[in-house]
């Protein structure tokens, strides 16, 4: 009669290491399909990316005023407001003017990118 018991708890531990070993399967293969997916929604992010032009619109103009040293325009010619208060507020804080100027043209970058077939607003734009 023991070796009936000691026959049925090791069929029931065959059975539930198998059913981890199986639980671990289908992990990895759901890991693996999430994964795929991800690189799926990635290429095909890259290739509208890569299909998009982006204008060489705007521009930064250094103005040679120590208060206000640089401004950005935009592609209509028209101040770009919250810039001119960004920098206001980097002066004010002691950046130095090339900070300013740093930081103008790579939103410089950013606006630019943005006043292309995006169709977003600056204070809209969030991350994918």
């Amino acid at each position: 009669m023991t070796s009936a018991t000691d026959s049925g708890t090791r069929t029931a531990a065959a059975l539930a290491a198998r059913r981890r070993r199986s639980d671990a399967t289908l992990d990895r293969v759901a890991d693996a399909i999430r994964r795929l997916q991800r690189e799926r929604r990635a290429v095909s992010f890259a290739a509208d990316l890569m299909a998009l032009v982006v204008p060489m619109s705007g521009r930064l103009v250094a103005t040679g005023n120590r208060y206000e040293p640089y401004r950005l325009f935009d592609p209509d010619g028209a101040l770009v407001e919250a810039v001119t208060a960004y920098f206001r507020d980097l002066l004010a804080a002691g950046r130095a003017e090339s900070t300013v100027r740093s930081y103008g043209l790579d939103l410089l970058r950013w606006f630019r990118f943005l006043w292309s077939d995006v169709g977003v607003a600056w204070d809209r734009a969030t991350r994918v």
